[in-house]
């Protein structure tokens, strides 16, 4: 139990399998943590392999060899059919900018949080209104990978027809004084 809300782990079983969303579940809330686990060793600033350099929307990291997205697109994908998009909540981990495609079904989330390594309690706290969201997005998000390639690599941000959320975007429950 977390305050009055009951938690219900989704962590997969030893197996790899993963139980399913229980009935009645008025929110999922999904983290999601991209990584590159797969990536050769001797990558010196680690990333993802050269040939997966452009591999940055999420249905294209889930296809390559050097990046991680745990729990998988095909797990979060799941639970986003069973709970329902509209009751899905993601807090996506974001150690650099990525592209949330439209192949890939994170945008019909009812929320995306974009986290920084942030605890789950403050995640928590921030979904039950305990806290005031207040942070900023450090970078721009561009809306495709083909935004990215024909983007100037010296200009900050992204033409306004290729930006999903603008450097610094953010959301608050009430406003800042």
């Amino acid at each position: 139990r977390w305050h009055r809300y009951n938690v219900v782990s989704g962590d997969a079983e030893a197996d790899g399998s993963r139980k399913a969303v229980p009935e009645g579940t008025d929110y999922a809330i999904i983290r999601v943590i991209v990584s590159n686990e797969g990536a050769r060793p001797d990558l010196r600033f680690g990333g993802s392999n050269p040939d997966e350099l452009d591999m940055i929307s999420f249905s294209g990291m889930a296809k390559s060899k050097s990046w991680k997205i745990t729990p998988s697109m095909e797990d979060i994908q799941d639970v986003m059919e069973e709970a329902g998009p509209k009751k899905t909540v993601l807090a996506i981990y974001f150690r650099q900018p990525f592209v949330l495609d439209k192949e890939g079904g994170l945008l019909d989330a009812s929320a995306i949080l974009a986290t920084f390594g942030v605890s789950d309690a403050s995640i928590m706290d921030v979904l039950t209104g305990k806290h005031n969201p207040s942070g900023k997005l450090p970078f721009a998000l561009a809306n495709s990978s083909e935004a990215i390639t024909k983007q100037a690599s010296d200009a900050p941000g992204y033409a306004e027809g290729d930006t999903l959320f603008p450097f610094g975007h953010g959301l608050s429950y009430r406003s800042q004084n």
